[in-house]
């Protein structure tokens, strides 16, 4: 299978990410050298982003995503197949993801610790103490 990576360069030095914007294809579509794949806009400039490949595109981000500098954000495939099999995989991995009710504090201890909170089932809103109590249950 080949494929060409498509990441966010450094558009500016004082940014580290940008947003992603007007998407102009859908997934599985063919791209052609040179044309305007989607928008970046960082906080003082908004850039078309013009594809350096010709192939079928699918993204790994959505309209409006803040993406980090040097993110990957679309795959190139020479396979309009290999495309659309990609798509289906990140749609099926979007569907699956956990959604949990914690506090900021939370969220933020959780990423700290490189801790995932879906393994916390409460009822109600999750706090830095319930991170810190089941820890310790598992530790023991």
């Amino acid at each position: 299978m080949n494929y060409k990576e498509i990441t966010i360069p450094q558009i500016d030095v004082n940014d580290d990410k940008v947003t992603i914007e007007n998407i102009m294809f859908t997934d599985g579509e063919f791209v052609k050298k040179n044309e305007i794949i989607f928008t970046v806009s960082t906080a003082k400039a908004v850039e078309d982003f013009v594809c350096e490949f010709e192939g079928y595109i699918t993204y790994l981000v959505e309209d409006g995503d803040e993406v980090k500098i040097g993110a990957t954000v679309a795959v190139i495939f020479d396979l309009q197949e290999m495309a659309i099999s990609k798509s289906n995989e990140i749609k099926l991995e979007k569907e699956s993801v956990v959604t949990v009710n914690a506090s900021k504090k939370a969220i933020k201890y959780a990423e700290e610790i490189n801790f995932n909170l879906a393994q916390i089932k409460k009822n109600g809103v999750i706090k830095v103490k319930d991170i810190e109590e089941f820890l310790e249950k598992k530790g023991e």
